[in-house]
Order: C-alpha cells, then structure tokens, then sequence
C-alpha cells in the first residue's frame, strides 16, 4: 500500500501526469474535448464529458453548450444539434481515443470513434471512424 502511493505520488509531481481520478485527470479530459470541440467546429456540445463536467473548459475556450440552438437549418428548422463526448482514453500524454455522439433531436445522428494527438499543446483529429448512424 505504502508503495502504490509513493508511486501515484510520485507521478503527480510530474509535469501532464495525475493519479486516477484526480482533479488533473479531470482536467486533462475537459481540455481534450475543448479542443476537439473547437476544431470540430461544434456549435452545441453537452458540458458532460464521460461523466465529468467540463463546463468550465468549455466556457474558457468560448465553446457553447447543452441548451444553445444552432441557426436554423433549411430543412429542419429549430433542430437542436448536440456533441456529447462519451469516452476519452488516453494511451499515453499525447494519444488518446475519443468516442463521441452527435444527434440533431430526433432526426438524425451519429457517432464516431477519433484518433486525436496533441500537437503544439492542442488536441487535434488524426483520423475519425463513424461507430453508427441513425
């Protein structure tokens, strides 16, 4: 037991690095997803990320939330359009798998399996996967 936590000790000290479960780990996710949110150009992404809420990386990173409509579209005004990241695993500080669903209420949707990487300090995609469609 005493060695388990010299280790995560250990660890925590060490610059992107947090032991399980901890604020940091937390962190690490909301950032990710801020930053693919971002580049994905999402214009209406729910504040939970794998049951974690994000709320605040998001506002920092101006990206809009649960509740925001996106402009009325052509063929289906009123829709409301809606990212909500499922999953984030990290394989190491600068690979990690995302899983996320979009739905557009009732009409459509989708899901997709990424492959980000950290780049320049930002999560970018390095290639996607649709996982379902409806």
């Amino acid at each position: 037991m005493l060695v388990r936590l010299a280790v995560f000790s250990a660890l925590a000290l060490l610059p992107g690095c947090s032991t399980p479960g901890s604020a940091g780990a937390v962190a690490r996710e909301c950032q990710a997803a801020a930053d693919l949110a971002s580049e994905m150009q999402a214009d209406n992404v729910n504040p939970m990320v794998a049951g974690k809420d994000c709320r605040a990386a998001f506002k920092a990173a101006g990206i809009p939330m649960l509740g925001l409509k996106k402009p009325a579209d052509k063929d289906a005004p009123g829709l409301s359009h809606e990212i909500q990241f499922k999953t984030i695993a990290f394989s190491d500080a600068d690979h990690a798998k995302v899983t996320f669903d979009y739905a557009c209420n009732v009409w459509c949707g989708h899901g997709e399996e990424i492959i980000t990487e950290r780049r320049n300090g930002r999560w970018v995609v390095v290639s996607r996967k649709t996982t379902w469609v409806s």
